[in-house]
């Protein structure tokens, strides 16, 4: 800016400046760096440097803070060369600031004007003073105590206070830290810097199943320098943790029946009590009611872990548990449950017994013979005879006692008529030969069981 100004009046003997001299002035300034939200109260400004006159003198810089919350007017003076300089701020204030350049004419070495002249003001920049840090809590997996899976969830939830009735910064970094590493593009050692989200993915830190500790810290927008996030500038709330057992192992389901078979419309008492989580240790989550799921295999499902269930019609039934641990590890074991009558317990095969009538009902020392429904594709059959112990639907210590390749058969006295459990197999033969086929499943399976004779009872006189 130039304009025309007369000469002052000097004293006796100065040197006077001719009228109507052309003055210059200095250059217009650029704010530089001025935060909207200062951290404060000292908060640094900083501008590009004016272009002052050459030969003028006084050179320097004069910022202009007026405090719109309280209304007031500070004025700061910088000499040249310096290009910033540091404000005095009230927390929860409000400020517009604007700097000017200023220099002194001359017209010859040492002699110069005793007022400045203004340059071009430069832009006004408001910032408002947040001291005040943000209030944070935090969650892992919205607060489950337990996880299978590595891959968690930050539940955050942060507020930045108003000061003095104005809106803060806001919430703007979170520094996130545990024990270890996980993926971030903060520096190896430092706290890993990610922009505030209410729900922010992380991994943790590797290591063996067990408790795992996140702590979480919040930083507001309110910044010294620069104003482009995430920056570790912003006031830091207190650091919160919030903690989480890591529990990857599945647990060990066990079946437990109270008997080996049941009746039709008989409850059976099936449990799983003795099913253990993992190794019983501090990793493990370890098991609850809801975590017991039976399917017992007859289109019925059951939860706890001591259920009662009561089979309509005869047959085996394959049931599962399928055991849940509180972190979610799934298992399953699976167990038979085999469903008869007064005569006889049909473990499976189409085939059906016709003699004896009563196959639970047989003596010890009499001759039994064997009919059954034919099966249409058979040839012939194979009979086999066991011995045996049935535990859980297994065949325990089975023992071949005969073999009738025929579809009737005479079984003789002093064998299957031993007071005992009996497990009797039928195969329907489909070709006769040195290498005799055989039907992929047997057509009857059944359970006999022999009583003791009852003893003759002595007649009276």
């Amino acid at each position: 800016m130039s304009r025309l100004r007369t000469a002052p009046v000097l004293a006796a003997g100065a040197l006077l400046i001719p009228a109507a001299a052309a003055t210059a002035a200095p250059g217009p300034v650029t704010l530089l760096e001025l935060p909207a939200f200062a951290n404060g109260p000292q908060v640094a400004v900083s501008w590009d440097p004016a272009a002052f006159t050459p030969g003028s003198a006084g050179r320097q810089y004069r910022v202009t803070v007026q405090d719109t919350t309280v209304p007031s007017l500070t004025s700061i003076v910088a000499p040249a060369p310096a290009t910033g300089t540091v404000l005095s701020l009230l927390d929860g204030h409000e400020y517009s600031v604007r700097v000017v350049a200023e220099e002194r004419e001359c017209v010859a070495p040492g002699i110069c004007d005793t007022a400045h002249i203004n340059g071009p003001p430069s832009e006004t920049r408001v910032t408002r003073v947040d001291s005040a840090p943000p209030v944070v809590a935090v969650q892992i997996n919205g607060g489950a105590p337990f996880t299978n899976d590595p891959r968690v969830s930050l539940d955050v939830s942060a507020y930045d206070p108003a000061v003095t009735g104005r809106p803060a910064s806001g919430v703007r970094t979170l520094a996130v830290s545990q024990a270890g590493a996980f993926s971030c593009s903060a520096p190896a050692g430092l706290d890993c810097l990610l922009p505030f989200a209410p729900r922010v993915p992380i991994t943790l830190a590797p290591g063996p199943d067990g408790p795992r500790t996140v702590a979480v810290s919040a930083l507001d927008a309110a910044t010294t320098a620069g104003s482009a996030p995430p920056s570790p500038d912003g006031n830091a709330s207190a650091p919160v943790s919030a903690s989480v057992l890591l529990d990857r192992l599945a647990p060990t389901p066990r079946v437990g029946l109270a008997a080996p078979s049941a009746r039709p419309g008989v409850p059976l008492a099936i449990g799983g009590r003795r099913s253990a989580d993992g190794t019983g240790g501090i990793a493990d989550s370890g098991l609850d009611a809801s975590g017991f799921s039976w399917s017992f295999g007859d289109g019925s499902v059951g939860r706890g872990p001591l259920v009662a269930h009561a089979y309509a019609r005869l047959g085996t039934y394959k049931g599962t548990l399928a055991l849940a641990d509180r972190a979610g590890n799934v298992a399953t074991a699976a167990f038979t449950v085999f469903v008869g009558d007064r005569t006889g317990i049909v473990v499976r095969g189409a085939g059906r017994l016709l003699a004896p009538a009563r196959p639970a009902a047989l003596r010890a020392g009499r001759t039994v013979g064997l009919e059954w429904r034919p099966n249409p594709a058979a040839r012939f059959y194979n009979v086999q005879l066991y011995r045996a112990r049935l535990v859980h639907g297994a065949v325990r210590r089975r023992q071949v006692l005969s073999t009738f390749p025929r579809q009737a058969a005479q079984l003789v006295p002093g064998r299957l008529l031993s007071v005992g459990t009996y497990h009797l197999v039928v195969w329907s033969g489909l070709q006769r030969g040195p290498r005799a086929t055989y039907a992929s499943r047997p057509w009857i399976v059944m359970v006999l069981k022999v009583r003791p004779r009852p003893r003759a009872q002595p007649s009276g006189r």
